[in-house]
């Protein structure tokens, strides 16, 4: 899980797309503005990123096979994990001291993000819009750390 992670930490930038319409957070995307900034709390940052794996192989699931439903999907997952993907490229670039102490808030989530990662990967949605330009886009914003 953790090349997973630092897949969606390290990603290379995408072309730019037109821009999207506003989607609706979900409950477990809720941004808390109450603690220090994500990249300074890693068990929570930690928690946010099994949220997101989750969501993302939720939206995969329910696309199937039509990559515009899947496209709008991985856009309102990505959305909503923004903090998530800017503090794991913020960890990332910050050296190997910092991409460890992640590794170690991650590791109790290991075999869950594992499995997810799995589900990902192997859904239909990953095989038949690999090729759709506006999905590629839409999931490599995960990667981004926009």
């Amino acid at each position: 899980m953790c090349a997973a992670l630092l897949v969606v930490a390290c990603g290379h930038p995408a072309p730019t797309a037109p821009p999207q319409q506003p989607i609706a957070r979900t409950a477990d995307a809720a941004i808390d503005v109450t603690g220090p900034p994500l990249d300074q709390d890693l068990p929570r940052l930690a928690e946010r990123s099994v949220h997101m794996m989750k969501d993302l192989l939720t939206a995969m699931q329910a696309a199937g096979t039509d990559c515009g439903v899947a496209t709008q999907k991985v856009t309102a997952v990505a959305d909503a994990y923004l903090d998530v993907t800017a503090a794991s490229s913020k960890i990332a670039h910050a050296g190997h001291d910092r991409v460890k102490q992640l590794h170690e808030a991650l590791a109790p989530y290991d075999a869950e993000l594992d499995a997810t990662a799995k589900l990902i990967a192997q859904a239909i949605t990953a095989s038949n819009c690999a090729g759709d330009a506006g999905f590629s886009h839409a999931f490599d914003r995960l990667s981004e750390g926009m």
